[in-house]
């Protein structure tokens, strides 16, 4: 079987950051490698903010030739400007999904970003926001 590959890519406010626990990231980095063995899953490193959006760009467009799509874990509240600079400075077109969780106003921040995606658009598109939920090979199975 062809393999699918996601690229997952943690965005994180810079007012926020000291605010999150190492615990919480490294939770979830490893919830997300033990719930999809069947797909290649790859974590963006480094986690990006507003210090190191323009330089990670560039890196984040060249490794998605190699991927069928990627998400966007919003790790905190105060993250849908980065997203959309990440959405609108790709050259690399990929399916993309938004990643949420219960902590740090992350959801706010998805959903912000979804709606913000959709009016620069001016058209409805499926965007897809998953919430707390770390099993990702259905999604893999739709951008493959």
């Amino acid at each position: 079987m062809p393999t699918r590959k996601l690229l997952v890519i943690p965005v994180i406010s810079r007012v926020s950051a000291r605010k999150v626990s190492r615990e919480f990231i490294e939770n979830i980095y490893k919830k997300l490698k033990e719930r999809n063995k069947n797909i290649e899953i790859k974590i963006f490193d480094p986690i990006v903010d507003e210090r190191n959006l323009e330089e990670v760009i560039p890196r984040i467009d060249n490794e998605l030739k190699d991927y069928n799509g990627f998400v966007i874990a919003h790790l905190t509240g105060g993250t849908s400007k980065i997203a959309l600079e990440i959405l609108t400075n790709l050259s690399v077109i990929k399916p993309f999904a938004l990643l949420a969780f219960s902590s740090y106003n992350s959801m706010p921040s998805a959903l912000n970003t979804r709606e913000r995606m959709l009016q620069m658009l001016s058209r409805q598109i499926y965007i897809p926001i998953i919430y707390e939920q770390y099993e990702l090979e259905s999604l893999a199975k739709r951008f493959y």
